[in-house]
């Protein structure tokens, strides 16, 4: 039964989540229900999620900068080696509970501002 409630409130805040109206994206809050879901399926959501955001991000950057070499600085954060989504997501669940302040910003905003406090390149 508690698997069942809590896929439904996964299926819900997915589907009529209070999200940012011009941008179409999920807000921080939101998605930080589904990330402390007890649950498989909101775990595997947010782990894409939260890589889909800062793999497109990464991609970006290069494509910005016309720079190909993936593993240099990208955007100010230099990812460990070795490192992976699923510590992503600790790294970025940790940063939402530091700053309660940001959880009404589009979770874009905030995974990307987690990751660049988390992983700053050091010069």
């Amino acid at each position: 039964m508690r698997r069942w409630t809590t896929s439904l409130l996964v299926v819900a805040v997915l589907c009529f989540g209070d999200v940012q109206a011009a941008s179409g994206s999920m807000l921080t809050q939101d998605l930080l229900i589904i990330c402390e879901a007890d649950e498989e399926a909101a775990s595997k959501f947010c782990n894409g999620y939260i890589q889909g955001i800062f793999t497109g991000w990464q991609t970006g950057m290069i494509m910005a900068t016309l720079d190909t070499r993936a593993d240099e600085k990208i955007g100010g954060v230099c990812i460990p080696e070795g490192s992976n989504a699923k510590q992503w997501v600790k790294v970025v669940v940790k940063w939402w509970k530091d700053h309660p302040e940001e959880l009404h910003k589009v979770a874009t905003i905030t995974i990307i501002s987690a990751m660049m406090e988390a992983f700053p390149c050091k010069d």
